[in-house]
């Protein structure tokens, strides 16, 4: 038998090998190099299960969805099993939207930036999660992400049915939807119109303009008569403030990039010999740019950890995690000045620090 070299939908087995290099890397990514983060998330996130909470809670934008976002941050108490179902998560919106493209993908290597551009959103937040910081963010972008990649599925099969009428069906879902999820119930409307664009760009067309509008129009209704916002807000609902300037661009930009790729898929692959090579270099990319961009501040990731020790009354492991920096920072020494009181050596090695 042949040995197949290409990866649009004729060797099934390449796409599952790259699936599951996905899978690895976010697990080890967040779940090791980011565990100390992820709990912290989890630390600073409020959840509390009764009628109060779960009232004032959807008096925002979006509410629902951020309820359920709260209630999964939980999970993360445990960084590696918060790391497992984030991972799955990730493979699971590439697995949607390739599904959305009913036609040979010749370009499966872009299906898995999407998802790397959401990992890249959850791990650039530093700093800014002491800074008032909606920190059920981390996973409210990816379960509003594959909400959408789902519906647009159920949207699309909707549309295979009763063709133009379909599109009105899918509508006025998403307008009933808007005030649970926000911004990722048009987005599923977007995906479904640049889905079909391929077979029908006319009806691709007006559903694409149709998510736009409606979401224009539905941000000025709730923020006028329902959730009384900023229009703006209520545009961007529940992306986190654009203050946040980095971790809000670069949600946007992983909201458009699931669009972005289904468009993409409609260009032709010439160089079909080089197809194998040329999807797997994207996916390589894409892995790298996410270890480039994320956050790597080293004071930032010894703070996080000093606080899990200190709660846990590893007085001993703090000292020698602190010790290890060159330039600490004044949180850093606070940790390191409390260690050293509980153990009982302040005064003897109080000043043997770089602060």
């Amino acid at each position: 038998m042949k040995a197949e070299t290409t990866i649009g939908g004729k060797s099934k087995h390449i796409q599952w090998g790259l699936d599951i290099v996905l899978f690895l890397f976010a697990f080890i990514f967040l779940g090791g190099y980011n565990y100390e983060y992820l709990y912290k998330v989890q630390n600073c996130s409020l959840f509390i299960g009764n009628s109060i909470f779960f009232n004032e809670t959807l008096e925002h934008s979006s509410g629902p969805l951020l309820f359920a976002s709260r209630y999964l941050t939980q999970f993360l108490i445990y960084p590696w099993l918060g790391a497992f179902l984030l991972a799955l998560g990730l493979v699971g919106i590439k697995q949607l939207l390739y599904l959305l493209n009913d036609k040979d993908n010749n370009w499966v290597g872009v299906y898995y930036l999407p998802s790397l551009l959401i990992l890249l959103a959850q791990t650039i937040i530093g700093y800014t999660i002491y800074a008032n910081f909606e920190n059920a963010f981390v996973v409210e972008l990816e379960l509003g992400i594959l909400l959408s990649c789902g519906l647009a599925l159920g949207m699309k099969t909707i549309y295979n049915r009763f063709n133009l009428i379909g599109i009105g069906i899918s509508a006025v879902i998403s307008i009933f939807l808007f005030f649970a999820v926000g911004i990722f119930a048009n987005l599923a409307l977007l995906l479904l119109g640049t889905a079909i664009v391929r077979n029908d760009k006319k009806a691709g067309a007006v559903t694409i303009v149709t998510s736009i509008v409606l979401q224009l129009l539905l941000a000025h209704i709730g923020s006028t008569y329902c959730q009384n916002e900023e229009y703006v807000r209520a545009l961007f609902s529940p992306l986190p403030d654009s203050v946040y300037t980095n971790v809000f661009t670069c949600s946007i930009i992983a909201i458009l990039s699931c669009a972005v790729v289904l468009l993409f898929n409609t260009i032709k692959l010439n160089h079909g010999k080089f197809q194998l090579h040329i999807n797997i270099g994207i996916a390589t990319l894409g892995l790298l740019a996410v270890c480039l961009f994320s956050n790597h501040d080293t004071n930032f990731r010894t703070e996080l950890k000093l606080q899990h020790l200190t709660e846990e009354h590893k007085w001993n492991e703090v000292i020698e995690e602190a010790n290890k920096l060159e330039n600490p920072t004044n949180i850093t020494a606070a940790y390191r000045f409390l260690a050293l009181n509980q153990t009982g050596r302040l005064w003897n090695e109080v000043f043997a620090f770089p602060c």
